[in-house]
Formats: C-alpha cells, sequence, structure tokens
C-alpha cells in the first residue's frame, strides 16, 4: 500500500494513524559538521523495511494497517500506534539526535486537557501486515498483548487542544539500533 500524506489525529483518547514515517536524523560527522536527514515513506524513499499499524485491543486478532495510526486508551479496547524505520539510508557517522514527529490532525478537546504519549523501543520483530494486538507475526504471539516493550518509555510527550505535531526524542534507541541492536520499531501508548 503506497501512502503519501502524512496524517495522524489526536482525539480525546485517540490518536489518528501516521502514514508516513518521520524521523529527523541529527548527525555530526568527526569534523563536527552537522546534517540531517528526514525518513519518510515517499516517492523518493519507499521505507522498504519500514512499516506502521495499530494495534487494537477490541479487536485482538485483527490486522490494523491503513493510512493512519490510533493511539487510544479506554477500558478493554487500548489503542497503540507501532512504527518501524529503514534506516539503511544514514551514512556511516555518529547518530546525535534522533527525533519522531508525528502530526496531529485531531488534538484532543480543550476539556479532555493534557494527554501525555510515550515512545517504547519494541522488544521483538513484527511484521507490518500480520501485525495484531495479539500477534506479531502470523503464526507467533507477542510475549505481553499489545506488543513486546521495556517498562520505560524513551520519551514521552504532550497534546493540548492546540497540538499540531507531537515529537519525541528517541535517540538512545535510534543509537542502540545504528549500534548493532536490533530494530524493531517504536510502539507509541497513552501513558494513563
Amino acid at each position: 500500500m503506497d501512502r503519501q500524506q502524512p496524517v495522524v489525529g489526536i482525539q480525546r483518547t485517540s490518536w489518528r494513524r501516521c502514514p508516513v514515517l518521520l524521523v529527523a536524523l541529527l548527525l555530526a560527522a568527526p569534523v563536527i559538521a552537522r546534517e540531517t536527514i528526514v525518513l519518510q515513506k515517499s516517492a523518493t524513499d519507499q521505507q522498504l523495511r519500514g512499516g506502521d499499524a495499530t494495534l487494537n485491543q477490541a479487536s485482538p486478532t485483527s490486522n490494523n494497517v491503513g493510512p493512519t495510526v490510533t493511539v487510544e486508551s479506554l477500558s478493554s479496547a487500548n489503542e497503540r500506534a507501532i512504527i518501524e524505520f529503514d534506516l539503511s539510508r544514514i551514512p556511516n557517522v555518529g547518530i546525535k539526535q534522533a527525533l519522531l514527529t508525528l502530526h496531529v490532525i485531531t488534538p484532543p478537546s480543550a476539556s479532555a486537557g493534557t494527554l501525555t504519549y510515550g515512545a517504547y523501543d519494541v522488544a521483538t520483530f513484527w511484521q507490518p501486515s500480520t501485525v495484531t494486538w495479539d500477534a506479531r507475526v502470523a503464526t507467533t504471539d507477542w510475549g505481553i498483548p499489545g506488543g513486546d516493550i521495556g517498562g520505560t518509555a524513551t520519551s514521552t510527550t504532550t497534546v493540548t487542544s492546540a497540538s499540531t505535531t507531537a515529537q519525541f526524542d528517541i535517540t538512545p534507541d535510534v543509537q542502540s539500533w545504528y549500534n548493532g541492536s536490533p530494530n524493531y520499531g517504536t510502539i507509541i501508548k497513552d501513558q494513563t
């Protein structure tokens, strides 16, 4: 599925899918020069080894791949966004900063107040075309339904009724992936 336009929305407890993977990586060469590389699925960067989906607790065996990702916190109906990036076009330099920026298309209402979301490093392989709340690939379940992640968020951000983006500093995760740890992507979930 070719996804061209980034669209992510947040409602009171909902975050619409992100069809475009966007990470700004600030890189520094040994001479302290800085370069910014944007990884975003497009006609010129297919992100062939990247992917995204929504893990939906209310529909635990359904694959929810589409033009947006959703994050929601409801009793027995939580949703989490799972995103993976193809880092192969990053040159052989040190990672100084990696920012994951998602575009908010429907912010929470003013009465909802401020919502906090966390970005978590995914611990196990998953496949975008088959991932569900229960399973990471067609024949293998997650160790914990909703995705295998560590106990602490790499980064958190808040979203209000005035928010147009949600940005996460995932530098430690990207540095780890770039230095040889498996890159299984990031899960975004509500912190409530």
